[in-house]
């Protein structure tokens, strides 16, 4: 198994020039001068590597690159789905002085936005971007969310290829020593669903729109489904399933809370 710096230094340059390729159109667009890619899973495996990279790489290698709170499983759900690195600073469960790259961005004239996504597979895929100024990045982003998807999707499809795999160069799984965060932001409650209109909430959030195929992945039947789509428009307020499911891609709170939830 590679350690980080092996990674970091060694096999990233293997792929740099691909993962530039591909990120190129998404950089002019949105204007981050670095890019970080990372997958958490459940287990706490993570695949990670510098796509463009930046100086919150070289810091962290060069301080205490074992240890990173947004490593760990538990902490990206208690996050929302697009946040500023430097908020972490103040939610360390247990503040650890030896940790110096939070502080150091106190110092630095830029700032790293983060974005997350939730998988299908149970996994917390996140992108890094580095920008040179704070608020007028994270407005510019809010708007982007499409652009972003678009870019996580393209480096996702390079790294997670069923055929060469090369998201196996990039595992630290064994390297790192995660830091605990505090409760940061709590997912909101929102509207009370019973277990199959969450399992049908889930499947629309990821995309998939027909009732057999819902059935099919829920094993049950398509009138089944098509009963808690109806409960769902009722509870959500709307007018038929089209509505209803671009509704439901956007309400990412609502899913980080059945996530964490279920985590539990």
């Amino acid at each position: 198994m590679p350690s980080i710096i092996d990674v970091h230094q060694l096999y990233f340059y293997q792929h740099e020039r691909a993962l530039q390729n591909i990120v190129s159109p998404f950089k002019q667009k949105l204007g981050f001068s670095g890019l970080s890619y990372t997958r958490v899973y459940h287990d706490n495996q993570v695949v990670d590597l510098p796509v463009i990279k930046h100086e919150i790489h070289e810091l962290w290698l060069s301080k205490d690159y074992t240890k990173e709170p947004t490593f760990l499983y538990s902490n990206l759900l208690k996050l929302p789905k697009l946040f500023f690195y430097h908020e972490l600073e103040h939610h360390l469960d247990k503040p650890d002085s030896s940790y110096q790259v939070l502080n150091s961005l106190k110092q630095s004239t830029y700032i790293v936005l983060f974005y997350l996504k939730y998988n299908e597979d149970g996994s917390i895929s996140r992108l890094s971007f580095k920008f040179s100024s704070c608020d007028q990045n994270k407005h510019f982003c809010l708007h982007q969310t499409d652009c972003i998807e678009s870019c996580m999707l393209a480096v996702e499809n390079y790294l997670f290829n069923s055929e060469k795999k090369h998201y196996l160069s990039f595992d630290i799984s064994t390297d790192i020593s995660p830091l605990n965060l505090k409760q940061l932001y709590p997912p909101q409650a929102g509207i009370k669903l019973t277990k199959a209109e969450i399992s049908c909430f889930k499947q629309l959030y990821f995309g998939y729109y027909e009732s057999r195929e819902i059935a099919k992945r829920l094993n049950r039947s398509p009138r089944t489904v098509e009963t808690t789509i109806s409960n769902l428009c009722y509870k959500l307020y709307c007018k038929n399933k089209a509505e209803l499911a671009a509704k439901i891609t956007q309400m990412h709170e609502s899913m980080r809370y059945f996530i964490l939830n279920e985590f539990r």
